[in-house]
């Protein structure tokens, strides 16, 4: 008897799929926004910046800042164009560039004769926010290096201008005696120089997630949405019962059972058999829409199929208490989404205020599947994932014999649904 009235209702269904598949789509597009919007892509380089270089200083401190910027990380960060003032002003006015930087006249001049030099200028484009402000923080710490050297070397520097303007290579007793000459002012600095005081060193480490190929925002994302429209997926599906009864196909089944035991209970398995078919679609299509590898695919399918027969029973026992289909649309959606917001699947549940996060999340049943995923994916300390299942599978089976039970006391004595 089950399995002929199971197999009515999933031909029904068949007939008019398109709630269902709107419930579908809306947590894989929400999934996708948030994850391209927020989530890092390991594809991704340096942002690339556009700017214009003017040099009307024409000395060699103007070369040597061009070639500074075509050097190392900054060669793979800046496009780097020179051109003259007007040209740079243009451009910049049409928003084809992030920033100007403008190397002034006399500026190497005075530079190398320990002169105050006229200041670097940057101009940034005010279309723009932060690409201008890396050229402008950029700027900044030359300049500051510059002026250490001015300050520190003023001597030195102007023998560099003169063997640098020379018309010949200076002799090798020049280069010695000024080789010892810079050698005797580092020597002073040797106690903060070598080694530094403060260092810096840059560690790339793969994270384990990244190793078993499942480091990706999507494969956190998937399970906290889906968790809630499965909720949503399983009120609809929920809701066929009030059809049964608009269709009078209700009333023709009482006339001819007097035991209403399959036919509701017929109902809480239409429901798990159509939310279990909607999470295969969105953890195995969203999985390679969005590229995620899931790390564990038994246990992980484990959890999806005891968190469905949750969600199936949970439907039923609140519609069933609800009693109507008007309060059962007024008031699932709101449980829904409150279960959603206290649960982690807007935002995580870590991120809630902190009596929240610790007395009142952990109470949610999406919490306990969201949490019992990233446990399996990303080897997250908590509760086996086996106890987790074993909840939800329990849970879902006594709240669909409480609402069966329900709805059978209800009707029995007349009542519509």
């Amino acid at each position: 008897m089950l399995g002929i009235l199971l197999s009515k209702d999933l031909r029904r269904a068949g007939r008019n799929p398109g709630p269902y598949l709107t419930m579908l789509a809306l947590p894989l597009a929400i999934t996708a926004l948030i994850g391209l919007a927020f989530g890092p892509s390991s594809a991704s380089g340096p942002p690339q910046i556009k700017m214009a270089f003017v040099d009307e200083d024409r000395g060699l401190l103007g070369k040597l800042l061009a070639s500074a910027f075509a050097q190392g990380q900054l060669a793979e960060m800046i496009v780097l164009e020179p051109m003259d003032w007007e040209s740079a002003q243009a451009r910049i006015n049409d928003n084809r560039y992030s920033a100007v930087l403008r190397v002034p006249a006399g500026f190497s001049d005075r530079f190398f004769d320990g002169a105050a030099a006229p200041p670097l200028e940057v101009v940034k484009n005010p279309a723009e926010r932060y690409l201008p402000a890396i050229v402008e923080e950029i700027a900044r710490v030359m300049t500051e290096a510059l002026s250490a050297i001015s300050r520190n070397f003023a001597g030195e520097l102007r023998e560099v201008r003169d063997m640098a303007q020379a018309d010949r290579m200076p002799e090798p007793l020049t280069i010695a005696a000024f080789s010892q000459k810079i050698a005797a002012r580092l020597q002073s600095a040797e106690p903060y120089l070598f080694p530094p005081l403060i260092s810096y060193r840059e560690t790339v480490r793969e994270r384990e997630s990244e190793r078993a190929g499942v480091g990706n925002v999507f494969a956190f994302l998937l399970p906290a949405v889906s968790a809630l429209f499965l909720l949503f997926i399983a009120d609809t599906a929920g809701r066929d019962l009030f059809k049964e009864s608009e269709l009078k196909t209700l009333d023709r089944y009482r006339t001819l059972r007097y035991n209403l035991f399959p036919l509701i209970f017929g109902k809480t398995l239409f429901t798990a058999a159509i939310v279990l078919l909607a999470a295969a679609i969105l953890f195995l299509g969203g999985g390679l829409a969005f590229g995620v590898s899931w790390r564990q695919p038994p246990a992980s399918a484990i959890l999806v199929t005891a968190y469905c027969f949750f969600s199936a029973g949970f439907v039923a026992l609140l519609t069933a208490l609800l009693g109507n289909e008007r309060r059962a649309g007024a008031i699932n959606g709101l449980a829904f989404m409150a279960i959603g917001f206290l649960g982690g699947s807007f935002i995580q549940a870590d991120s809630l205020p902190a009596f929240v996060a610790r007395n009142i999340s952990p109470l949610t049943p999406n919490y306990w599947f969201i949490q019992a995923v990233n446990r399996v994916q990303f080897g997250v300390a908590g509760p086996a994932w086996t106890i987790v299942a074993a909840g939800l599978l329990a849970s879902g089976l006594a709240a669909a014999a409480a609402a069966t039970a329900i709805w059978h006391r209800r009707l029995a004595k007349g009542a519509r649904p």
